[in-house]
């Protein structure tokens, strides 16, 4: 399960790679890495993080009961591996030299 994301994501990482030239691969790539980065931690923060801790704190009021601590265990054990992905995939951005770049909003003042 928890590698489900990243094999559903690899089609694209090869189209992404093979359908640029040279001098754009690298930019190409920059996006693409900082897409998956903002997906990955987009699902973690925004719908298993809540999901788990609504799961934990009002699970016992519902049919859940039974399976709620294993429920809880699997959804966080999925945004740890996709925290781990996302974080990854940002050494990738900053390896790529997306941050390095002179147009970057963080880095203008």
């Amino acid at each position: 399960p928890e590698m489900s994301a990243v094999w559903l994501l690899a089609p694209v990482v090869l189209a992404a790679s093979t359908n640029s030239t040279s001098s754009n691969s690298s930019q190409a790539s920059q996006s693409l890495a900082l897409l998956v980065h903002a997906l990955c931690f987009g699902i973690v923060w925004l719908l298993l993080a809540p999901l788990a801790v609504v799961l934990s704190r009002y699970g016992q009021a519902s049919l859940l009961t039974r399976h709620r601590r294993a429920l809880h265990t699997g959804i966080m054990s999925v945004a740890v591996a996709l925290s781990i992905a996302g974080f990854v995939f940002s050494i990738m951005i900053v390896s790529l030299g997306a941050h390095a770049q002179q147009d970057d909003a963080h880095f203008q003042s």
